[in-house]
C-alpha cells in the first residue's frame, strides 16, 4: 500500500480512498490540485494497484491496518477529514468504527459517479440502470447492443455459470495453475475485526455474511 502526499504538511490532512480495483489518480488527479490550496492530501493506492507497488491485495482488513499505521506514524494519528469513494467508503466506516485513529469528518462516497457534475451523473446513472438491471436480478441483458458486443464476442452462453457460484471449489477445475481455493466470509475476510467494531457494525457483518452469504475468495497459484 503506498500513500502520495501533496500540499503542505503544516494544513489539516485529507485522506483519500479511491474505489474498488480503482487507481488513486483515475479517482482523485483533477480535484486534488484545488485540495492542496487548504489540506495536506494523502491520496490511498492500495496495495498492487500503484505502478510502485508489486505486492498482491490480500483483504480490506489488512489494507485498513496498513491505513491505520500510517495515520499514526505519519500524523500522529490524527486527521482532519477523509473521503472514500465506492469501496473507499468501506475503509472510511471501519475506521470510524475501531476508533485506532481520530478523524473529525468522514464523506462516504456512493460510487464513482459522485464525483462528477450533478446532470452528467445523473444521465450516467440512468444508463446504467436501464443496462444493468435485468442482469443483476435475471442474469440476462434485455439490451441488444450489450448483447451482440459483449456477450457474445466473450462467446458466453449461461451468464450464470460465470457469474455466480454455490460452492467456491467449482473454481478448482477452471485452470491447472491453481495450487488451492479457498473462500471465508466477505466481511469477516482473513483477518477478523468482529471483535474491534461496535454492535452496529456486528449486525451488518452477520447481515453480509449470513444472510446475503457474501464471500472473498483466494485462489493460490502454482509456482
Amino acid at each position: 500500500m503506498k500513500i502520495h502526499e501533496s500540499g503542505d504538511r503544516n494544513k489539516p490532512v485529507i485522506l483519500l480512498l479511491p474505489g474498488t480495483m480503482c487507481y488513486w489518480k483515475a479517482n482523485f488527479e483533477e480535484v486534488i490540485s484545488e485540495l492542496e490550496n487548504d489540506f495536506l492530501v494523502a491520496a490511498v493506492a492500495y496495495t498492487g494497484f500503484d505502478e510502485t507497488d508489486k505486492e498482491s491485495y490480500s483483504s480490506v482488513t489488512d489494507e485498513l491496518e496498513k491505513i491505520e499505521d500510517y495515520v499514526q506514524n505519519h500524523y500522529e494519528g490524527k486527521i482532519l477529514a477523509s473521503y472514500g469513494c465506492s469501496l473507499g467508503g468501506t475503509f472510511i466506516a471501519h475506521l470510524a468504527a475501531k476508533h485506532r485513529i481520530s478523524m473529525k469528518y468522514g464523506i462516504i462516497g456512493s460510487s464513482d459517479m459522485d464525483q462528477a457534475g450533478e446532470m452528467k451523473a445523473r444521465l450516467l446513472s440512468g444508463l446504467i440502470v436501464k443496462l444493468t438491471y435485468n442482469f443483476v436480478h435475471n442474469g440476462e441483458y434485455k439490451t441488444k447492443l450489450m448483447r451482440k458486443t459483449w456477450l457474445k464476442e466473450a462467446g458466453i452462453s449461461d451468464v450464470s455459470a460465470y457469474f455466480s457460484l454455490e460452492d467456491p471449489s467449482e473454481i478448482e477445475g477452471w485452470s491447472e495453475c491453481f495450487e488451492s481455493v479457498s473462500s471465508r466470509r466477505n466481511m469477516r475476510g482473513y483477518r477478523d475485526i468482529y471483535h474491534d467494531v461496535s454492535f452496529f457494525h456486528k449486525l451488518m457483518l452477520h447481515f453480509c455474511d449470513r444472510l446475503v452469504k457474501m464471500k472473498i475468495i483466494r485462489i493460490q497459484f502454482k509456482g
